[in-house]
């Protein structure tokens, strides 16, 4: 037998719940996606064809600043 916790978001507590193998199991694969089943990631502003001018703009409009990109050095 598997028990977790987890937070009852009706509730707002966290509760715990015990789950045979098999049972733990089918829950985690039936988040998985069905066989060639297309998965959008990112969409509108954040999409890559739009991320490099979008995004500035909403962060100019929310009043946030752009955190300067680290810098990548080579192990090489």
């Amino acid at each position: 037998m598997i028990t977790f916790d987890y937070l009852d978001h009706r509730t707002g507590k966290t509760d715990s719940l015990t789950l045979s193998p098999e049972e733990m199991i089918k829950r985690i694969v039936d988040h998985y996606p069905d066989k060639h089943f297309k998965i959008i990631r990112y969409y509108g502003f954040l999409s890559m064809r739009r991320r490099g001018d979008a995004l500035p703009r909403v962060y100019a409009a929310l009043g946030m600043t752009i955190e300067a990109e680290p810098e990548i050095r080579s192990m090489i």
